[in-house]
């Protein structure tokens, strides 16, 4: 009635340089099942479980090469070969680092009812992103470890057995699920542009993924073009 786990792991990898490639993540989970004991004792009961979680994991960069300066060698001059810089490197690069929660609640009644809630809530740092530089360095940006954000939510799970004869079985799920992404942190709290044309921003205190595009200010009556603020 009693379960208990562990884990703990080093990984490594060559998309980091040799004095970061390496980082260890652990785990550890339990769960009590408290249909099997005697105060919970009911025909109608067949299983009541309360679980908890919490662990780490890392996530690499998207390059292979992104803690590199990195040259190109195709390049031309006129009627002659060239070779230019072609990206900025970053030796402190480093594993993007999540804390994950999880407590839920899962039961089963009746043997044809089954129920089950899950919250959790994930804190990841040391966010992997491009990060925007001067020009006078040749580059627009480079690819560092900046920001915190933050993930939380409920999921909410209902199972029924309904009709069973014979061959014959029908069986139901719903689910549900609220989740709540918010940006915690950025470098000296500036905001951050990304995705095609810079349609999104990461800000502090706002929503991951949050549209950046002009108001609608309604129509010019002598021209009928759209305006915006």
């Amino acid at each position: 009635k009693y379960f208990i786990s562990g884990s703990l792991r080093t990984d490594g990898s060559s998309r980091l340089s040799k004095d970061e490639r390496w980082g260890a993540f652990w785990s550890v989970s339990g769960a009590w099942n408290l249909a099997r004991e005697e105060f919970m004792q009911a025909s109608w009961l067949n299983d009541l479980r309360l679980k908890v979680s919490y662990g780490t994991n890392g996530t690499l960069p998207a390059g292979y090469y992104s803690y590199m300066p990195l040259y190109y060698f195709g390049g031309g001059y006129g009627a002659s070969s060239a070779i230019y810089w072609y990206a900025l490197g970053n030796e402190g690069l480093t594993w993007e680092k999540s804390n994950t929660l999880n407590v839920g609640l899962e039961t089963q009644l009746f043997s044809k009812l089954g129920f089950s809630i899950e919250y959790y809530k994930k804190q990841t740092k040391d966010l992997l992103m491009s990060l925007q530089t001067s020009y006078l360095s040749g580059f627009g940006s480079y690819t560092a470890n900046n920001g915190e954000i933050s993930n939380n939510g409920v999921e909410i799970e209902l199972r029924a057995i309904n009709i069973t004869a014979g061959d014959f079985s029908w069986n139901g799920d719903f689910n549900i699920a609220f989740q709540k992404a918010k940006v915690d942190k950025l470098p000296d709290g500036t905001d951050v542009y990304a995705g095609h044309d810079n349609q999104y921003i990461y800000r502090e205190g706002e929503d991951m993924w949050s549209f950046y595009l002009p108001e609608w200010a309604g129509v010019d009556p002598e021209t009928g073009v759209g305006l915006y603020y």
